[in-house]
């Protein structure tokens, strides 16, 4: 960030972006790779009390030069602020790569994050007008959670590991991950964690 600052040619300036995000990337690979391993190993969660909203605007004020430099549009849907005990880091793990997804999905549009409780659940909604997916390929990523799971070796299928590894965090919290995605349309995440 502070080579980013220091340099005021434009081109330049978006190839250091293109190198800090693929550096970023391939960290970011390995982390989940060793999380996936850990979780499938049954490693602990270490709950704490946690402000759910904050939670999620605290991840969206990172990505706030990544939403401009791809001229997308952010809308902040805070309808509650739920209080739950989570896995701080490891839910946090899990909007990063979401809103990530959504982030490198996206060309154009808005993406719409949601935060809202019912009676016995907190609620995360994300929401893009990116790619999105065939029904197919959704089936294919869906049934590749469950194949990843019980055969770890088959993990680099092109399967999404970012999308096993937050369904792995949000099963350890007896959560529950959904997708929704048309093809040319944009996709869909809402996540429920139980408060109690």
């Amino acid at each position: 960030n502070l080579m980013l600052d220091e340099v005021t040619d434009e081109n330049h300036r978006k190839y250091l972006m293109k190198m800090r995000d693929s550096a970023n990337y391939l960290k970011d690979l390995v982390n989940k790779v060793l999380n996936v391993s850990a979780l499938q190993a049954g490693a602990k969660l270490s709950l704490k009390k946690t402000n759910i909203k904050k939670l999620v605007d605290n991840v969206l004020n990172e990505y706030e030069e990544r939403f401009g430099f791809k001229n997308l549009n952010i809308v902040k849907n805070y309808r509650a602020s739920p209080v739950i005990s989570v896995d701080e880091l490891r839910l946090r793990s899990v909007i990063e790569n979401l809103i990530d997804n959504s982030v490198r999905h996206s060309d154009k549009g808005t993406i719409r994050v949601t935060v809202k409780q019912d009676l016995f659940n907190a609620i995360i909604i994300i929401e893009d007008e990116g790619e999105g997916m065939s029904k197919s390929k959704l089936d294919k990523l869906l049934r590749g959670m469950y194949v990843v799971k019980s055969h770890p070796e088959k993990m680099y299928s092109g399967i999404g590991i970012g999308i096993l590894l937050a369904k792995l965090i949000v099963d350890a919290h007896k959560g529950k991950l959904n997708i929704e995605s048309k093809k040319g349309e944009g996709t869909k995440i809402t996540i429920t964690l139980p408060k109690h």
